[in-house]
């Protein structure tokens, strides 16, 4: 019985499926690749929605969560692009079948402009610590509202002006240097028990100003 040849080893790279394989043992991830070949490579026929570029582009106008680049193109912005676009910001764009997204903020012509952060929806964060540290913050809103287990407050000064203040506390209890109270109108006072301790005590209780002492 004769044997069969052995075929000659196939050269290096000849084979399909070899190739293949040393692709995918590449570094660059596939997504990348996909990216990049998105971007360089002209859109397939049939797939013009499917396709889109990446390019950096300058903002002319803008409003609200819309506007239009200097070539007149409208543009929105992205759901990830926290920063409000202004005129005159260099932004980085896709552009594909609908108009033009904003995917960031490269860079913006007036140091002096304000970052705006707009969201179009409700929004949370949820983190396990997060620290806030500037020199003034300002809170503008219609109702705030505050919950916690445990509230600590350090100031030096508190100012407060409200029209209304209902307050209910189980117990409280404060400790005072200084108190200075002014009532303009009516203090009304509802106690169960009252226990105060005093070393001086001076009061004046009167409805109108006594005239001169008799002698």
């Amino acid at each position: 019985m004769r044997s069969k040849p052995i075929p000659p080893p196939r050269p290096v790279g000849s084979d399909p499926a070899l190739r293949a394989r040393d692709d995918r043992e590449d570094d660059t991830p596939a997504f990348v690749a996909e990216l990049l070949a998105a971007t360089t490579a002209g859109p397939k026929q049939g797939t013009e929605a499917a396709q889109g570029s990446i390019e950096e582009a300058e903002i002319l106008t803008w409003s609200g969560d819309a506007g239009t680049l200097t070539d007149n193109r409208p543009v929105r912005s992205g759901f990830s692009c926290l920063v409000r676009p202004a005129p005159g910001d260099r932004v980085l764009i896709w552009s594909g079948g609908e108009a033009p997204c904003v995917l960031s903020i490269l860079r913006r012509t007036d140091p002096e402009a304000v970052a705006v952060l707009a969201v179009s929806r409700q929004t949370s964060i949820e983190a396990p610590h997060l620290a806030l540290s500037a020199q003034t913050v300002c809170i503008a809103a219609r109702d705030f509202l505050s919950s916690a287990r445990n509230r600590h407050i350090v100031e030096d000064t508190r100012t407060e002006t409200s029209r209304l203040r209902v307050a209910q506390v189980g117990t409280d209890i404060r400790r005072v240097t200084t108190s200075d109270e002014t009532v303009d109108g009516t203090l009304l006072q509802r106690t169960g028990t009252w226990i105060s301790t005093t070393v001086r005590d001076a009061r004046l209780l009167s409805t109108e100003l006594p005239g001169p002492l008799a002698t």
